[in-house]
């Protein structure tokens, strides 16, 4: 696991200032302490570079990596997990690997088969290859987004980076702009989806898409997507047949490492039942990290040190009072943007404490996704049987709705329910993974947001419901692997375990597994009311008895409670600050009126007090010295290749 950085001269480009590529490169320390290289070739206008955390052929996988004839160098961030298989293939076909390392197998790889080579690498990626024969950059990322890539374009020069904060590093933020429509996108979610970023100017290159530069001409394509849901015959036991073979698979090949290895166990069926398959394939007992909290309510510490003794884990519990501001404030600078999952502080926490044993460790992100585990799918299903209803009588219920949320004294959570009741799917569907519905961002927000950021947003958030005919829950689970597990979930995972120096790897999200969850239609995830039916009965095959069926619990942490004590004053300094980026976004004093009625006990307004406390700690951040944007370690000197001119 890396982090990487670049930049490409377009024709008639103005170079970047000397030190710029090394000052990228600094700024992703905490990526890759375990070394950093960069090359400049003289003449090509193209620099590569990288910071190395050693995971796979510890003293032969330096980078950048070239060729044996240097015409094709690269820097790569992730793991290819069926590096073997490549290289027996890239072997037969005369290649001369030097290196036990996976890089060097997309290196060859691209040499064969150009962009097609993507197809035949089954991993977690982000990378950069100059080829000096075709004069052309080649970008890609991996299918599911679990490793990231940003794109800034200026001055002539096209950058890219692991992190927004490499371009902070080089003073290339000067100037930039928050994107209104981006700034929108994090109201109503929380984060910001897809190719945007909170700036106008810099952007993603979204999962599973690739991009060539080539004579100051950019081709973008995409090489994969989920296939659609099929209509199959198949009994259940055939299901569970191929979906136990590829999960075991997929965990057998995540063990594949010269360094430590562990698992994240919170006690839950996802991560319990890759731990139970790690068991199979590890040598000697598996470590397994937990952390415990002193809430009641939040704390899962119990259940996973149950399943740890059940499965005779190496296990480590680390009990912790989660320190709000203090980690806040370290999530904000990992995040380099708004991003308000409360979820990335324990994620940072447990990262913390995996790391001080293993390099690696395996989690079960995804479960939820993939077989249509959220509350929030079911509440869908409930809403979609209303909208068979006679039209007179769902009228009838919505008005009955606005009367009942008015004597019941919430007349919010009756408004929410009643716009879900009344537009189309995507409408019903909106308000169980919204912040803020589109109605109160238009009511709060200022004209720039409310107006053409706020349609933007809602019809990029649209335009992709229904994709392949899908409908219902097909359509949202579709929405919530392209949306929410890319660039929320996945994204935290990467943001939070980096900052740590530790990498992540997340067996459920295996795209041969991710492909054939993906055929089988929604309904055949839900049985009797509860959903992840399959993996439930899959997870039943390999874990001892009482583990699967124990209530979902999740790994939440006491948000509401925070904003009446622990970030309660925090929050009031950052909303009362003269320069307090929402007095120019929301009305005068909206954020402290609503930590007022939230303190008071008129409604819970936890999740959104956060959202707007992290916008704000962000905003603060960001004007700051480019120097407090830079991890606290500071890295050796690299080592810097030079290829012939």
């Amino acid at each position: 696991m890396c982090g990487i950085a670049g930049y490409l001269v377009l024709p008639g480009g103005r170079p970047p200032a000397p030190g710029t590529l090394q000052a990228m490169n600094d700024a992703l320390f905490h990526r890759g302490p375990d070394e950093g290289g960069l090359i400049e070739p003289e003449g090509d206008g193209v620099g590569l570079a990288m910071r190395r955390l050693a995971i796979i052929d510890l003293s032969g996988g330096h980078q950048p990596m070239a060729t044996a004839d240097d015409r094709i160098v690269i820097v790569f961030n992730g793991e290819i997990y069926n590096f073997g298989e490549a290289r027996s293939w890239l072997l037969g076909r005369g290649h001369p690997l030097r290196t036990r390392c996976d890089t060097e197998t997309v290196l060859y790889g691209w040499r064969e088969e150009g962009t097609r080579c993507l197809d035949r690498f089954r991993g977690m990626y982000a990378f950069a290859l100059w080829d000096r024969d075709r004069r052309e950059l080649f970008l890609a990322r991996d299918r599911l987004g679990k490793k990231p890539l940003h794109l800034l374009e200026r001055d002539g020069v096209l950058y890219f980076a692991s992190e927004i904060k490499a371009f902070a590093a080089a003073g290339l933020l000067a100037g930039v702009t928050i994107d209104p429509v981006a700034l929108t996108h994090y109201l109503l979610l929380g984060y910001i989806p897809g190719r945007r970023t909170i700036y106008r100017e810099i952007r993603r290159l979204p999962a599973g898409h690739f991009l060539t530069s080539r004579g100051g001409v950019h081709h973008e394509g995409r090489y994969w997507d989920i296939p659609d849901p099929e209509a199959s015959a198949r009994s259940d036991g055939e299901l569970l047949e191929q979906l136990g073979s590829v999960l075991d698979d997929a965990v057998r090949l995540r063990l594949i490492s010269d360094v430590p290895v562990g698992a994240l166990l919170s006690g839950g069926v996802d991560s319990s039942l890759v731990t139970a398959l790690m068991a199979r394939h590890h040598s000697g007992p598996v470590r397994t990290f937990t952390i415990g909290f002193d809430e009641p309510g939040y704390d899962e510490s119990g259940e996973a040190a149950r399943v740890a003794r059940l499965l005779g884990t190496d296990h480590r519990e680390e009990r912790v009072r989660l320190e709000a501001a203090v980690l806040l404030d370290e999530v904000v600078r990992a995040c380099d943007e708004p991003f308000a999952d409360t979820t990335a502080l324990p994620q940072l926490v447990l990262s913390r404490l995996a790391r001080r044993h293993v390099t690696v460790a395996l989690s079960g992100d995804g479960g939820d996704e993939l077989f249509s585990g959220y509350r929030r799918y079911r509440r869908l299903e409930h809403l979609l049987r209303y909208r068979a209803l006679p039209a007179p009588l769902r009228a009838g219920l919505r008005a009955a709705l606005g009367a009942f949320g008015g004597l019941a004294g919430d007349r919010a959570r009756s408004a929410r329910l009643a716009a879900a009741l009344a537009g189309d799917e995507f409408d019903a569907w909106l308000p169980g993974c919204a912040m803020l519905l589109p109605g109160e961002v238009q009511a709060e927000a200022a004209a720039e947001v409310a107006g053409e950021g706020l349609a933007a947003a809602i019809g990029e958030l649209r335009a992709g419901w229904g994709a392949g005919g899908r409908s219902g829950l097909d359509a949202a689970m579709a929405w919530d692997i392209h949306h929410y597990l890319v660039d929320d979930i996945l994204a935290k995972v990467d943001r939070t375990s980096m900052a740590c120096s530790l990498e992540v790897r997340v067996p459920l999200l295996d795209h041969v597994l991710v492909e054939a969850a993906s055929r089988i239609p929604a309904a055949r995830h839900v049985s009797g009311g509860r959903g992840k039916h399959l993996l439930r009965a899959l997870a039943n095959r390999v874990l001892p008895a009482g583990i699967v069926d124990r209530p979902k619990h999740g790994f939440t942490v006491p948000v509401d409670r925070w904003f009446r004590d622990d970030l309660a004053a925090l929050a009031r300094e950052h909303f009362s600050a003269p320069d307090a980026i929402t007095a120019g976004l929301l009305p005068r004093g909206y954020p402290n009126r609503l930590l007022d009625a939230h303190r008071s006990g008129a409604g819970r307004h936890g999740e959104v007090l956060w959202a707007l406390l992290v916008l704000e700690m962000w905003h603060r951040r960001r004007t700051a010295a480019p120097s407090d944007l830079q991890p606290a370690l500071a890295g050796p000197a690299v080592r810097t290749a030079v290829l012939p001119g």
